[in-house]
């Protein structure tokens, strides 16, 4: 009996990740914005977009919206963690049979290149005397250059407001 139903559930989890994948299709939220015009959506999306972001790039081509890094607070996560965070949101419009649907994603990422450059131990010996440039260690680049952005989690709680207000605002206020 308890063979069955293994094979059974193992059936069902099989079935279900072959046509997504298993890692869950898609990243993000996504909506049905109902059977309205393509261009009224994303009109109406980037401009929803620019109330919570700043927009950096939206090609209606592709049904791209794409934000700048926006700063956030950050909860403390471990004692050698950094408290610098980020959001970074992209939506993406499409057309399917006869409605238009919005995938949203709003990544949240801690830098961490800072928190790992202050940490780092002496290769060899006790010397205190620093024998390297910061050119050396750094390679001469900029801070943007050096910096190291890692992506946690996703703000779904963010993703629903934005896309509620979207869709309220091509149906007006419903």
């Amino acid at each position: 009996m308890i063979m069955k139903r293994f094979a059974l559930l193992t059936a069902i989890l099989l079935a279900a990740c072959l046509p997504a994948g298993c890692d869950g299709g898609t990243r993000g939220t996504t909506l049905s914005l109902g059977n309205i015009e393509y261009h009224k959506a994303f009109q109406e999306a980037t401009k929803v977009m620019s109330q919570y972001f700043s927009v950096a790039s939206a090609d209606s081509e592709t049904g791209t919206i794409e934000t700048r890094p926006k700063a956030i607070e950050a909860k403390p996560d471990g004692i050698f963690r950094s408290l610098e965070a980020r959001q970074i949101a992209k939506l993406h419009l499409r057309r399917e049979g006869q409605e238009v649907l919005a995938n949203l994603s709003v990544e949240v990422q801690r830098q961490g290149s800072a928190a790992y450059g202050q940490l780092q131990m002496p290769a060899s010996g006790y010397d205190s005397v620093p024998h390297r440039t910061p050119a050396e260690i750094d390679a001469a680049t900029t801070p943007e250059q050096n910096e190291s952005w890692q992506t946690e989690t996703y703000d779904h709680t963010l993703e629903y407001t934005v896309l509620d207000q979207l869709y309220k605002q091509l149906h007006g206020g419903q």
